[in-house]
C-alpha cells in the first residue's frame, strides 16, 4: 500500500487468480499520490470496476492507462477522454524485433 501513496506510476502486473480478481480497489485507488497514474498490464478483472469508476468521479487527477479495457472502458473513455488511455490488447510484444524473431524460429521449425 505504501508504494501507491509514493510513486507518480504505478504497474501492474500480476497474474489474475482468485487472491487478485479485484484485489486493486478503491482505497489502494485512492491511496495514490495526487497526479498520480495506474497502469495495468495485468487482466482488467484484478482492478475492481466499480471502486475504478468511483475514483475517476472522486478524483479529478487520477489517470489511468491499460492494454486491456474494463468492461466499461468504453464508458469511461467518453467521459474521462484524457485521463483513461487503452492500447490496442497485448501489443507489448509487436516490435520489429520481436516479429523478426518469431518468424526465424517458425523458419527454425
Amino acid at each position: 500500500a505504501e508504494l501507491y501513496k509514493t510513486c507518480d506510476y504505478v504497474s501492474i502486473h500480476t497474474p489474475l487468480n482468485a487472491q487478485t480478481k479485484g484485489c486493486i480497489n478503491f482505497d489502494l485507488l485512492n491511496s495514490m499520490k495526487n497526479g498520480a497514474c495506474l497502469v495495468n498490464s495485468a487482466r482488467a478483472e484484478v482492478i475492481d470496476e466499480a471502486a475504478l469508476e468511483k475514483i475517476f468521479e472522486t478524483r479529478k487527477d487520477f489517470k489511468y492507462a491499460a492494454d486491456v479495457p474494463p468492461k466499461n472502458g468504453k464508458a469511461l473513455e467518453e467521459k474521462y477522454k484524457l485521463r483513461v488511455c487503452f492500447t490496442a490488447a497485448k501489443m507489448g510484444a509487436q516490435t520489429e524485433e520481436a516479429n523478426t524473431n518469431s518468424g526465424l524460429a517458425a523458419v527454425r521449425e
